[in-house]
């Protein structure tokens, strides 16, 4: 993960001076950077490039995303839970501190499974232990795209872009 700070005042002049810096990284580093590319270390940068798993826009705090990057690293997020927790939660990782993502992850479960219909299959059979009333016969009468549709006005679903594998949480 890192960021290209730009110097604004000599982007505005027409030339291109900045640095790339990697995240996280140490506070001191980063205002480094800053004072070396800005006129007093505050206002007169802009982010022009990222390589980030979330988003960002060119005036965001630096420091911010240092702290959300030490977070995914220290939690090992990937890009799909970090998708997810946006949609389920309505909050990005920038606007999360350590306790806030503990509770979001607590708030997530996951299911290992390739197909939509094997999501609604997994997550029936999960309730259907807990509660331990249906009988295995009617099981096989269940129409499993009809319950993974059912479940997804209740619940948000996300599916991870690279691996057999769900997030889920409740609305």
């Amino acid at each position: 993960m890192r960021i290209y700070i730009a110097d604004l005042l000599a982007y505005n002049d027409g030339l291109l001076k900045g640095e790339w810096i990697k995240l996280p990284a140490e506070e001191t580093e980063i205002q480094k950077v800053l004072n070396r590319h800005t006129q007093n270390g505050k206002g007169d940068f802009a982010i022009h490039n990222w390589e980030l798993d979330f988003e960002i826009s060119e005036y965001a705090d630096p420091f911010k995303i240092n702290e959300a990057c030490k977070l995914i690293q220290e939690y090992k997020l990937n890009e799909s839970l970090l998708s997810h927790i946006e949609l389920a939660f309505d909050k990005t990782i920038l606007e999360l501190d350590e306790r806030a993502l503990q509770y979001v992850l607590e708030e997530t479960n996951t299911i290992e499974v390739d197909c939509d219909e094997g999501f609604a299959r997994e997550y029936f059979e999960d309730c259907e232990r807990q509660l331990d009333f249906l009988p295995w016969e009617l099981t096989s009468c269940i129409n499993y795209d009809i319950v993974f549709s059912k479940l997804e006005h209740s619940l948000v679903i996300t599916e991870h872009l690279n691996r057999p594998l769900y997030y889920y949480s409740n609305r």
